[in-house]
């Protein structure tokens, strides 16, 4: 066999094996990168659970701040009568 040949062989040998370690390490990165996807999936959904637990939080908020002024206005009701 030429000796030029066996060389550009061997070349080519050794760059199809470096691509096909660099198509495995991509497919493990792209494997890694899904799974800290679907973790930012499941963090979202735990995320819309917590929010629609507290929902009543402004409510109640809302609530208390029409009670003080509701009273507040009582109050100054109730110093203007004789």
């Amino acid at each position: 066999m030429d000796p030029d040949l066996r060389d550009k062989i061997i070349k080519t040998a050794t760059k199809v094996e470096g691509i096909e370690a660099d198509v495995g390490e991509i497919k493990e990165g792209q494997g890694k990168i899904w799974t800290a996807i679907d973790g930012l999936r499941e963090d979202g959904q735990e995320t819309r659970v917590a929010l629609g637990k507290i929902n009543w939080l402004p409510k109640v908020v809302y609530g208390l701040l029409m009670a003080i002024i509701g009273r507040a206005l009582w109050i100054i009701g109730a110093a203007g009568k004789p």
